[in-house]
């Protein structure tokens, strides 16, 4: 154990004073540290030192410290022995090479025990489907399956916290040695890699979803999340050339739509809806329905082709999804996109761990899938019930279809676990609502890490919003997401059979607009909450 070794704990120190600006070996040598409970160590001087280590990591991730300077400066202010602080060799510099074999040391002290558990449970697994029968094969065989999952997701934590995060560091004071320079300019003249809509979602997700990203659209039951996930696949299918995107040489690529509830002939016809073709037209034309589908793609320009991928097992997880991906690839298919309909639906068992830790499993079904993303380098689009809540404000507003429910949603609306915010790029919220026989689709951005959502304002102008959230609601055109739109409105008024455009609106201009349109002021009196 490397808290009984006199040199790798110096060396811990040393680089906790040296490297701090690595941030993920930062982070694997204090979760290394605090893996170990009650260190039985008998030489005095040893422990004392394993206590600096521990105290000074502390310090390091409360105080948020990124580089060495300010990390000396707090080490030297310690309440320690002054032989401890001795032993702190600074400038003592290792190379890349060297800091990620430490931080893989520390990953495998931190994740010993979490390993040996799962193996023993995977062998558990094995053991009991080797004996099984006729009556509880397929017990033994799900039982098998998940450990393995489980196994897998635990090998994609350990992938992730050896691989060192970018840090750059940029100095006026010559004491100081810049980092990540060089490499930051190089990201800057590369373009982000993205996957584009062609219409308004690009303004949203700030030019197209980004690859190794994940988003979630969430919505209650007939909301039109599907429907909006469907439209996403088809648009990124029309607004992508293969020239543009970063596919290995001697592949085709291809974007992965798999749905866990409607079959094929419900998604064709939705599809054959988007590119305007009649689903009667389907079964009466004398064309084929791959023929007549194939007209429309060309028609419309789309030369990445959408994989339909009907699921049928209730069983479906993470590591069938990631086994799917690698089959394709081996055909010479690379996945640029995966639109997943819905999370909630794919499998998962809550380990002892997740239900110590007191996780959801919808927490845990979205991490796998942000994994994907990140494994695979595509955005990954998956949707999420809303909660019971949500549905009775849909009850409440029945007959007040001039409302746009989304104004009354926030992230307590997710059902089965709030933290599930914490995992995407961004969330949405989308409702489809009919006024007056028209149908109309309204988006709400929940949350945006980055900050990439932008609103077109009444002169065209893309502007980030000072406090609202950014806020779209569209035509219809059939089952297609129309790129007629406003943003930021307060509810589907309709004067003039034109929507309202109210962006920020506060208060005192409704007031204003209730003053100057009395006709529409009294009609929509009866139906405010």
């Amino acid at each position: 154990m490397f808290h009984k070794s006199k040199s790798l704990l110096i060396t811990t120190l040393d680089l906790m004073v040296n490297h701090t600006e690595k941030r993920q070996l930062m982070v694997n040598i204090y979760d290394a540290l605090h893996s170990i409970s009650d260190p039985e160590i008998d030489d005095e001087y040893l422990k004392r030192v394993f206590q600096t280590a521990v105290k000074f990591s502390d310090v390091l991730m409360d105080k948020g410290i990124k580089n060495s300077q300010q990390a000396l400066t707090y080490f030297e202010e310690l309440n320690i022995d002054d032989d401890i602080k001795s032993i702190i060799r600074v400038g003592n510099y290792q190379p890349d090479e060297i800091l990620s074999d430490f931080s893989n040391l520390y990953a495998k002290v931190k994740f010993q025990s979490k390993v040996k558990r799962t193996f023993n449970r995977l062998e558990d697994a094995y053991n009991e489907y080797m004996i099984s029968g006729v009556s509880d094969v397929k017990e033994a065989t799900n039982e098998m399956l998940e450990r393995e999952n489980e196994l897998s997701t635990l090998m994609t934590e350990i992938r992730e916290s050896v691989s060192e995060k970018e840090s750059v560091l940029i100095s006026t004071n010559p004491d100081i040695k810049d980092r990540g320079v060089n490499q930051l300019k190089e990201d800057f003249q590369k373009s982000v890699n993205r996957m584009k809509t062609g219409m308004w979602m690009d303004h949203v997700t700030g030019g197209g979803f980004k690859c190794g990203k994940s988003y979630i659209v969430g919505s209650i039951s007939g909301g039109f999340k599907s429907g909006f996930m469907q439209n996403m696949a088809e648009f990124m299918s029309i607004a992508n050339k293969p020239a543009d995107l970063k596919v290995p040489s001697g592949y085709d690529p291809y974007i992965l739509y798999i749905n866990l509830e409607m079959d094929q002939t419900q998604m064709t016809e939705r599809r054959a809806s988007f590119y305007g073709i009649d689903k009667n037209d389907l079964r009466t034309s004398n064309k084929e329905i791959d023929e007549q589908i194939k007209d429309k793609l060309k028609e419309f320009g789309s030369d990445i082709p959408v994989m339909y991928q009907k699921e049928t097992s209730r069983e479906y997880s993470y590591q069938q999804l990631n086994t799917d991906m690698q089959h394709y690839e081996r055909e010479g298919l690379k996945c640029v996109a995966l639109i997943f309909d819905y999370s909630d639906l794919l499998k998962y068992r809550l380990t002892p761990e997740d239900e110590a830790e007191r996780i959801a499993a919808l927490v845990r079904k979205n991490e796998q899938l942000r994994s994907i993303a990140s494994k695979f380098k595509i955005p990954v689009i998956t949707g999420i019930q809303l909660n019971r809540a949500s549905s009775e404000i849909k009850r409440r507003l029945a007959k007040a279809a001039t409302h746009d429910i989304l104004r009354d949603l926030s992230s307590d609306s997710i059902a089965k676990a709030f933290d599930v915010i914490n995992v995407p790029e961004q969330i949405y919220f989308c409702y489809k609502a009919t006024i007056y026989d028209k149908d109309y689709f309204s988006l709400l951005v929940e949350k945006d890490r980055d900050g990439d959502a932008k609103f077109i304002d009444t002169n065209g102008t893309e502007r980030s919003p000072e406090w609202n959230r950014v806020h779209y609601v569209s035509n219809m055109d059939g089952f297609r997401i129309g790129n007629d739109y406003r943003s930021t409105i307060r509810d589907f008024n309709l004067v003039d059979n034109s929507i309202v455009t109210a962006m920020e609106m506060t208060e005192e201009e409704v007031k204003i607009f209730d003053s100057e349109n009395p006709f529409w002021r009294d009609f929509f009196s009866d139906r405010k909450l």
